[in-house]
């Protein structure tokens, strides 16, 4: 067994900052480990082109910097394994994609890294579109970083046995651990008890089809007592602005942009009444393989949730925190919200099963299982 507190730590991933589960990761390891680093590459299109390096040590940030390349995602993603060029010897480098993954394998024949760990954050067939020579190269890069490395983190048990089967893993071929998307409990707000007087919903994500958010918007229109906070970016926000224009609920639903910071998300969050994640059926989604971080973000803050039947827990979901499933329906999620708001003590009730389930899901317990497994203490 290793030491945290004598060891060192590299994350590399695509994203933002504050994210999870690479957050949750970092913030476990920064005030503990003897040197942590952390890369951050853009991700989407909208994002800014700028890669972002930030260095601890002993609990300490010692150095922070943006390096500036072009991003036109896919096709720039390879430019993650140049920016930085310079990286530290660690003891630990976490990849949370397969590229990360395959930059830290590299460095470690170089004997510059110890240990590598594959974090995936995400599982989707045919990521870019079945049987094209991307998705092709794709799982061949992703088959090569899940064998090679020392450890596979899978969110879910869906996504452990999804990526699996796709690429002919075994246990013993890729050892593997579960890890959630997890919260830090002790410092995650609380919902009011009478919060559902304010008969406010909230939605936190990704602007794209697949997280439904047409839908919620022509539900919350349905309900004029009802208003609606959107926190978030994304390519269809102008289509949704127009939407909302379209249907006069200028006055009821709020576009509250992006938060760098995670914690200004959870204040928020906490002042609603219910939460909807009102993922879209029919489509491809990572949702279907994943641990859907905006449910546990809902649940932590005791809101009762309304989801689609698309999550891979959804069941779970449903017999221990409370969440209600709907139709991918305007009409249906309207009612849901309704139904959900009208009565006081069903209200309460979901919001102390929400809490309860979420006791289960702290960051402290989930990064020093994984950590463990790797013989680090």
């Amino acid at each position: 067994m290793r030491r945290i507190t004598e060891s060192t730590f590299l994350l590399a991933a695509n994203g933002e900052f504050d994210a999870p589960p690479v957050a949750g990761v970092r913030e476990y390891l920064v005030p503990r480990a003897a040197a942590v680093t952390v890369i951050m590459h853009p991700l989407n299109r909208e994002d800014a082109p700028l890669h972002k390096i930030a260095h601890w040590q002993r609990g300490q940030l010692v150095s922070e910097r943006t390096l500036a390349l072009p991003s036109r995602p896919p096709y720039t993603y390879l430019l993650d394994a140049i920016a930085p060029f310079a990286r530290p010897r660690v003891d630990l480098w976490i990849g949370f994609n397969n590229l990360s993954v395959l930059n830290g394998i590299m460095r470690r024949r170089l004997h510059l890294v110890s240990e590598v760990a594959y974090w995936a954050v995400d599982f989707v067939p045919d990521r870019f579109g079945s049987e094209t020579l991307l998705s092709r190269a794709f799982d061949r890069l992703d088959s090569f970083a899940a064998r090679r490395s020392d450890l596979r983190v899978e969110l879910t048990t869906a996504a452990r046995d999804g990526r699996a089967s796709r690429l002919g893993l075994t246990s013993d071929i890729a050892p593997t651990q579960i890890a959630p998307i997890g919260l830090w409990l002790d410092r995650l707000g609380r919902t009011d008890e009478d919060a559902w007087r304010k008969r406010r919903v909230i939605f936190s994500g990704h602007l794209v089809p697949r997280q439904g958010v047409v839908k919620l918007i022509e539900a919350v229109a349905l309900l004029p007592d009802v208003t609606l906070d959107i926190i978030g970016r994304g390519p269809q926000e102008g289509e949704l602005r127009s939407l909302v224009s379209q249907l006069g609920v200028e006055d009821r639903i709020r576009f509250l942009g992006f938060f760098p910071e995670h914690r200004d998300v959870e204040r928020i969050v906490a002042e609603a009444s219910i939460a909807v994640a009102p993922y879209a059926t029919g489509i491809d989604s990572f949702s279907q393989y994943a641990d859907p971080s905006k449910i546990r973000l809902y649940a932590g803050v005791g809101l009762p949730v309304i989801t689609t039947t698309v999550p891979p827990n959804v069941d779970e979901l449903v017999r221990e925190a409370g969440v209600q499933v709907t139709d991918f329906d305007a009409h249906a999620i309207a009612d849901a919200i309704d139904r959900g708001l009208s009565s006081p003590d069903e209200w309460a009730k979901r919001r102390c099963d929400a809490l309860r389930y979420s006791e289960a899901f702290d960051w402290g317990a989930i990064v020093s299982a994984v950590l463990g497994r790797l013989g680090f203490h």
